[in-house]
């Protein structure tokens, strides 16, 4: 059977294959052997690993950051304020008010990257395809959903995707949990129902959580649907 890079969909060979991690391995440290247990790998072409390994660490940074005294989180905290420090523009992220640290900026276009990454992956690991070229992507994540328009399809997506079943884990469920549902019509297309196949769904959407922190909506969808949602 030929394999397919779950990212950018070029046929794998022995040359070219590796396998992505979904989430980062690097959201695992500092974490005993049982958290890392059944971690969700799918098959990549080596160079969607290699570019996707220059920003992973932006999402274990921001969870080191938001740790709230979780001893399972020291290693991931000091790994991330170090890797932060180490940068030029330290001093443009972080703000310090009377010798305390008070916020840490993010790329918020590395965070949607890297969220993409992983559906991308759960996508992979469901379907057994990479996601159809005529699924266009909309995410809704960190300060999106201070947007009330945003927060409300997210509530609305959210709702949708938890309602009946667990949600999957890859590793623990302190670490990564995720959910996918298909949008297909039903009852003459009056209805979005879920379905196993992707057969007549107009797309697929997930969520995505780190550490019971992070939390990423995504869709997934044709133009038409993703103009639908939006208007």
């Amino acid at each position: 059977m030929i394999k397919l890079c779950y990212n950018c969909g070029v046929e794998l060979t022995k040359e070219n294959r590796t396998k992505e991690h979904i989430p980062a391995q690097n959201t695992f440290i500092g974490y005993s052997p049982e958290y890392k247990l059944n971690r969700l790998t799918v098959p990549a072409c080596f160079d969607c690993n290699h570019d996707f390994s220059k920003i992973d660490k932006e999402i274990r940074d921001a969870i080191g950051v938001m740790n709230e005294d979780d001893p399972n989180q020291e290693e991931i905290t000091k790994k991330a304020i170090e890797a932060i420090m180490r940068e030029k523009n330290w001093t443009e992220r972080v703000e310090i008010n009377d010798g305390i640290v008070t916020s840490v900026s993010f790329s918020y276009e590395a965070f949607k990257k890297l969220h993409i990454k992983n559906f991308k992956g759960i996508f992979y690991s469901k379907y057994g395809i990479p996601l159809p070229e005529d699924f266009n992507i909309e995410i809704i994540a960190e300060g999106d959903f201070e947007d009330s328009k945003l927060s409300s399809i997210a509530n609305a997506f959210t709702d949708y995707v938890s309602d009946g079943g667990n949600f999957n884990v890859s590793g623990h469920p302190d670490i990564f949990q995720y959910k996918l549902k298909t949008l297909t019509p039903m009852y003459g297309g009056d209805q979005i129902n879920d379905s196993p196949t992707l057969e007549n769904a107009l797309g697929v959407v997930g969520i995505l959580i780190y550490h019971k922190n992070l939390k990423a909506v995504i869709i997934a969808a044709k133009k038409d649907y993703l103009k639908s949602i939006n208007n």
